[in-house]
């Protein structure tokens, strides 16, 4: 059923500070030989022949208990060439600031938000076919969540075009090694909180008895339900019965019935020529804010409530099909929202979603009775709302791409990868989709 709650709010907050320039100085003698150039072919062979794998040494010593807070990047050569040594450079984002400069033959340098660079330093060796190199550093904060760590690493050079390092081209890090020991899951040996996971969360709140279900199972649950003896059978013939006013919410529920209930779906009727029994009427009646009530008897099923009230009337009424099918119980419902606002954020400035996901979100929220969707359009990493009279917003500010100039777009922060991609929300997407208010 294609739906869309009543309320629809726009956050947008756009700072300047978060991530500033903070380059490492180098503090190697011979740092400042230049490196010869890279080739396009080295660089393509690296993306697909360096398996890279990250992991967590410690975040504090067992024995002592000192806060020692210790990643390794491991490169290994996988394919049958010899990696030289060159100019080119891996960009990798990791949500915690260095600590170090120097590590392995690789300098480590910290670059915009959470990209830093790993880059030969001349003298180092060669990484040849089945070698493993172990970059060792330091950083600021604990790691006890492969949540730092961000995917789509990629190589590049001064004269080359950037490319997606294989082994890392994953929304999910599975590159990240998995935390196993004390000192990776804990912050400190007094850390007696344990870090969640699926089969931790699971076993946490899994019922211990089964929960029985009554004959109404609505999200959230109403208010208040009368149960009444008997049940309406919905049918064929059965009508939907429509004002001129209220024709777009019966259209709306006609199609959401077609779909529950295929060839026993009622047909649209307008008011003036509607039967007096196996009636669906959509009543427009103020009883209260988003209130409303849902009366199902034998041969009557009347839906009171005023714009958003009304429309969750058929939500209720969609559950209660969803459930008992074409037979469903009789009952009156009254319900009101407990909250007045109840609302999803939704970052979309660091992590951008298409229009129809968008879509697909509110239909989801409408079905459980949210009324506000929050959408954070812009932050540093991006603008993403069209504004005719400044193109250069989203032109530019929904642009990323690899230029560390930032002169023809900005740098793709949280594994978005190298590849220029510009991604915003047009003037028409609002207006054909969304009632803002």
């Amino acid at each position: 059923m294609k739906i869309k709650p009543v309320l629809f709010s726009i956050l947008s907050v756009l700072s300047i500070n978060s991530y500033a320039i903070n380059k490492t100085q180098p503090i190697s003698e011979n740092f400042n030989i230049p490196l010869p150039a890279s080739s396009q072919s080295i660089i393509n062979y690296i993306a697909h022949n360096l398996s890279i794998s990250f992991s967590v040494r410690k975040n504090f010593d067992i024995k002592t208990n000192k806060k020692e807070k210790v990643v390794d990047i491991t490169l290994k050569n996988i394919g049958d060439s010899t990696i030289p040594i060159s100019d080119w450079s891996i960009y990798f984002g990791l949500r915690r600031d260095i600590k170090d400069n120097i590590t392995n033959g690789f300098s480590i340098e910290q670059q915009l938000g959470d990209i830093k660079t790993l880059t030969p330093i001349p003298n180092s060796s060669p990484i040849h076919p089945g070698e493993s190199r172990v970059i060792t550093f330091n950083v600021n904060y604990f790691i006890v969540s492969d949540s730092a760590v961000l995917p789509n690493w990629y190589v590049t050079s001064k004269d080359t075009h950037p490319v997606v390092i294989d082994s890392t081209k994953f929304d999910d890090p599975v590159f990240v090694k998995a935390f196993k020991s004390s000192n990776q899951l804990k912050r400190s040996s007094q850390d007696i909180v344990p870090i969640a996971t699926p089969y931790s969360r699971f076993e946490q709140y899994k019922a211990t008895t089964k929960q029985k279900l009554n004959n109404f199972a609505i999200t959230p649950t109403p208010k208040l339900i009368t149960p009444i003896q008997g049940q309406a059978t919905i049918d064929n013939s059965w009508s939907i019965v429509y004002t001129e006013k209220n024709k777009p919410k019966a259209i709306a529920l006609h199609k959401a019935l077609l779909h529950e209930l295929k060839n026993n779906t009622p047909k649209l009727t307008a008011a003036s020529t509607a039967p007096d029994t196996k009636i669906i009427r959509l009543i427009d009646h103020d009883i209260g804010n988003e209130a409303y009530t849902l009366n199902i008897s034998k041969n009557h099923i009347d839906l009171l409530g005023n714009d958003a009230g009304l429309f969750y009337a058929q939500i209720s009424l969609l559950s209660l099909i969803q459930q008992h099918g074409s037979d469903i119980p009789n009952v009156i419902i009254n319900d009101e929202p407990r909250k007045p606002y109840r609302g999803f954020l939704l970052d979309v400035a660091r992590n951008f979603y298409k229009k129809e996901t968008i879509l697909r979100l509110l239909d989801q929220m409408a079905a459980y009775k949210m009324n506000t969707l929050h959408l954070h359009l812009s932050d540093d990493e991006s603008w993403r709302l069209e504004i005719p009279g400044i193109p250069e917003l989203t032109e530019f500010g929904a642009t990323q791409c690899h230029d560390e100039s930032e002169t023809a777009c900005l740098m793709p922060v949280l594994g978005a990868g190298p590849n220029k991609k510009t991604q915003y929300y047009s003037v028409e997407d609002y207006k054909k989709n969304f009632k803002i208010c």
